[in-house]
């Protein structure tokens, strides 16, 4: 019910309606159902990472090429790695498809960055590090990049900073 609606009883629709629909959905012909579990697709252990620094980052380039961004710390350093609804996206070797991202981010500040995609590209911006740009090439071929900006403003620096937030306009 919106709550504009709480305590009008003398409506007739009233009785049907909630307040709080806990683990449901409410369906488009109109009744509520329960939610469906979840799927488990994979063990993030398999890549070593450290359960409390994980950030999944969607990475969508059209209905049928859909994947998510794992970006953890392991025990040796950060790490990003590829998967979809099936699980971790592997090599030819059946090795999971991981980038090294050691060095750009420090633990403070690895959880926090902002990013906007365009294609096959993923910008990555964070204050402590210049812009980084996540490629895909292929399936299994992503890479990172540091992009050549012909118009980055000088006072861009590691003492003054890099800009902290992208987007796209227009």
């Amino acid at each position: 019910l919106s709550p504009l609606m709480v305590g009008r009883v003398d409506f007739e629709r009233y009785n049907d309606g909630c307040i709080d629909l806990v683990n449901s959905m409410v369906l488009v012909q109109g009744p509520a159902t329960r939610r469906t579990g979840f799927k488990f697709i994979m063990d993030l252990a398999e890549i070593g990472a450290i359960p409390t620094s994980i950030r999944l980052i969607e990475f969508i380039f059209n209905i049928y090429q859909a994947y998510v961004l794992i970006f953890c710390k392991t025990s040796t350093g950060h790490i990003m790695a590829v998967a979809t609804g099936e699980g971790l996206v592997t090599n030819t070797a059946g090795d999971p498809t991981v980038l090294d991202v050691n060095g750009i981010w420090t633990d403070d500040t690895f959880p926090v960055f902002d990013y906007a995609q365009a294609g096959d590209d993923m910008y990555l911006a964070q204050s402590s590090c210049p812009l980084r740009i996540i490629r895909r090439y292929a399936h299994n071929d992503w890479r990172l990049i540091e992009p050549t900006i012909a118009s980055a403003p000088t006072i861009w620096s590691s003492a003054n900073g890099y800009p902290e937030r992208i987007t796209f306009h227009q």
